[in-house]
């Protein structure tokens, strides 16, 4: 005796079909979406990690040759205002003497620069959708400007070249001379450039897309995230 098939047995029927379609339509643009809103969270956990091996490294080397060292943020060099490095070329310098028996600053290695479309922030305040002001906190308060290094590129040169830019210090021990300062870092976007410095015009365009850290005594570094950091 034949029995009919079931429904269930015949397959799915056109509405099913079409209903399945389009839960995966919807599946594939909420996944877009979130890859897409996930890049600029990569960048920043990147820029994180990064700086943080910066400043890691600029401690180490304190250690190892038992000299000062600097962190050097980029805001000019020698020839203006490059916008590539404008706030997101980060370099290790450190002090030594040269053959005369000078004390010369020569750069430890060749700069790291941040992911592009992440900034290091220079800030008096809240993080706003604002151009971003050339000024930032410090653990006591007060204002960190930026600062003129004058290094060699390596060691043996007589040939020196000068930066402007946010300075961090480790001494031979390499305990920090900024204990206590945030570094933070945000994404954003260049909307134009100054017409008389050619600094490019950084805004946010997500007040909540920021990263960063504490420098400890110890010249160590506690990563934070926007809550720490808005919270200062």
């Amino acid at each position: 005796m034949r029995h009919s098939p079931s429904s269930a047995a015949r397959g799915f029927t056109l509405v099913e079909l079409l209903a399945v379609i389009g839960i995966i339509a919807v599946m594939a643009t909420v996944i877009g979406v979130s890859l897409g809103g996930g890049n600029a969270s990569a960048s920043l956990g990147s820029s994180q990690r990064i700086a943080a091996g910066v400043f890691q490294s600029a401690r180490s080397i304190a250690v190892l040759k038992q000299t000062q060292t600097k962190v050097v943020v980029y805001e000019s060099g020698d020839t203006g205002i490059d916008p590539g490095k404008y706030l997101r070329f980060l370099q290790v310098i450190y002090k030594t003497t040269d053959s005369s028996g000078a004390d010369v600053w020569v750069a430890a290695n060749a700069g790291t620069y941040l992911p592009q479309g992440v900034y290091y922030v220079p800030r008096t305040g809240g993080f706003d959708s604002s151009v971003l002001t050339i000024a930032s906190e410090t653990a006591t308060g007060g204002a960190m400007t930026s600062d003129n290094v004058t290094f060699r590129p390596v060691e043996g040169s007589t040939v020196s070249v000068r930066v402007t830019g946010y300075v961090y210090e480790f001494d031979s021990n390499g305990l920090s001379n900024n204990n206590g300062d945030t570094v933070v870092f945000a994404a954003g976007t260049v909307s134009g450039y100054d017409g008389t410095t050619g600094a490019p015009r950084l805004t946010f365009d997500n007040q909540y897309a920021v990263t960063g850290f504490y420098i400890r005594k110890t010249g160590s570094v506690i990563l934070a995230d926007f809550d720490d950091l808005n919270n200062i």
